[in-house]
C-alpha cells in the first residue's frame, strides 16, 4: 500500500469520502492510513465534506435510555397525517461511567455530551465511532448547560452558566458557594482540556427544567428562559466567539402557551431555531396534540411559523419524549 502510484493527495480526498465506519476500519491497512485518519484535521475535514445529512430527529424516552431516529423528509408545511413517518430505535449502546447510568444531553456535529442525572460523569462521545472522553467538569441541576463548537479556534466548549459560581467546580460538585450573588459562565476547552470564566455580565432571567440544556446554531447557544422583569418567555443565545449574550424575542400565538412552560421546549429543526410545545395534557380524549414552530430567519421575530401539529395516542402522557438533536 507504501508503493501504490496513486498520489498522497488523491488517496487523502477518497478516504475523505467513505463512510465513518470505514475509514475507522482502515486504520489497521498501513502505518500512514493510521496516523492519517487518526489526525483530529482528518475528522474535521471529514465532517466538512461529508454528503448533505438528512433531517433526523433522534429523541428519548423519560424512564428508558434508549434513542430512536425520526425522519423529517418533507415540507416544514407538511402536516398530513402521514408525515412524519415511525420512529427506529438506534441500536447504539451508550459509554458507561460509575455506578449511574449515561443519559443524552445535548449534541454537536458529530459529537453527544452525556451525563448521568446528577451531572456528576460528564461524557463527550462519538455515536457513529463509539469513542468516547470523561469530561473533568461537574454540574448540578440550577445549572444551565451547552455544548457548541468554535470554528475560530477550532474547538469544542462546554458551556456551563451557574445561578451560584462554585469556586471547586472541577471534580467538586458537591460544594457550593450559595453566598455568590451573581452568576458567572464557565466555558470548558476540549482542546487545551481546562476551564476559563466570564463575569460581570446581566443575566436576569429564570430558568428551569425542561429547558437547562442550550443548542448550538450559529456559532451560539441557546436557551429558553423567562424574564424576570416581565415573565416572559425569550431566547438568550450565547456566542462562542465573541463571548456574549444577546436576546430572541418568540411569537406572541406562542407566548401565550408559556402558562404551560413546563410543557415548552427549545429545539433546532432544519438548521433553525424552533420551539416543540407538548399539548397532550390539555386534549382530553382526543389525543396529543403537538406543535412545532420555526423561525425561519435566524434573529428575525416576525418569520416564527407553526409548522406541524402532531397528533398522537393520549397514553403517551404517561410516557411521552422529547427531542434531543435535529
Amino acid at each position: 500500500m507504501e508503493n501504490s502510484t496513486l498520489p498522497e493527495e488523491l488517496r487523502v480526498e477518497v478516504l475523505l469520502r467513505l463512510p465513518v465506519k470505514s475509514a475507522v476500519r482502515f486504520k489497521c491497512v498501513c502505518k500512514s492510513w493510521l496516523s492519517l485518519i487518526s489526525d483530529p484535521q482528518f475528522a474535521k475535514s471529514h465532517f466538512d465534506l461529508a454528503a448533505k445529512p438528512t433531517h433526523r430527529v433522534l429523541t428519548s424516552f423519560n424512564n428508558d435510555s434508549q434513542i430512536t431516529s425520526l425522519a423529517f423528509e418533507g415540507s416544514l408545511t407538511d402536516v398530513s397525517d402521514k408525515f412524519p413517518p415511525a420512529p427506529c430505535k438506534l441500536d447504539v449502546p451508550l459509554p458507561s461511567y460509575g455506578p449511574l447510568a449515561l443519559q443524552p444531553v445535548v449534541s454537536c456535529r458529530e459529537f453527544m455530551l452525556l451525563a448521568n442525572e446528577y451531572g456528576e460523569d460528564v461524557v463527550v462521545w462519538n455515536p457513529t465511532t463509539g469513542t468516547h472522553r470523561q469530561l473533568p467538569v461537574t454540574y448540578d441541576n440550577q445549572t444551565l448547560v451547552g455544548f457548541g463548537y468554535d470554528k475560530s479556534t477550532d474547538d469544542y466548549l462546554l458551556v456551563l452558566i451557574r445561578k451560584y459560581y462554585c469556586k471547586q467546580c472541577v471534580r467538586r460538585p458537591k460544594i457550593m458557594n450559595s453566598h455568590a450573588p451573581h452568576p458567572r459562565i464557565q466555558v470548558f476547552s476540549l482542546k487545551t482540556n481546562a476551564p476559563s470564566f466570564i463575569s460581570g455580565f446581566e443575566f436576569d432571567f429564570k430558568y428551569d427544567p425542561p429547558n437547562m440544556e442550550g443548542l448550538f446554531l450559529n456559532q451560539s447557544l441557546h436557551w429558553l428562559v423567562e424574564s424576570n422583569a416581565t415573565h416572559l418567555p425569550l431566547i438568550v443565545a450565547f456566542d462562542l466567539i465573541d463571548r456574549s449574550l444577546s436576546e430572541i424575542t418568540l411569537s406572541k400565538d406562542f407566548v401565550q402557551l408559556w402558562h404551560n412552560k413546563d410543557l415548552c421546549y427549545l429545539t433546532i429543526l432544519g438548521g433553525c431555531l424552533s420551539l416543540y410545545y407538548l399539548g397532550f395534557q390539555y386534549e382530553g380524549a382526543n389525543g396529543v396534540r403537538d406543535q412545532i414552530w420555526v423561525m425561519k430567519e435566524y434573529k428575525v421575530s416576525s418569520s416564527w411559523i407553526k409548522c406541524f401539529v402532531l397528533q398522537g395516542n393520549i397514553n403517551a402522557k404517561k410516557n411521552h419524549s422529547w427531542p434531543i438533536y435535529f
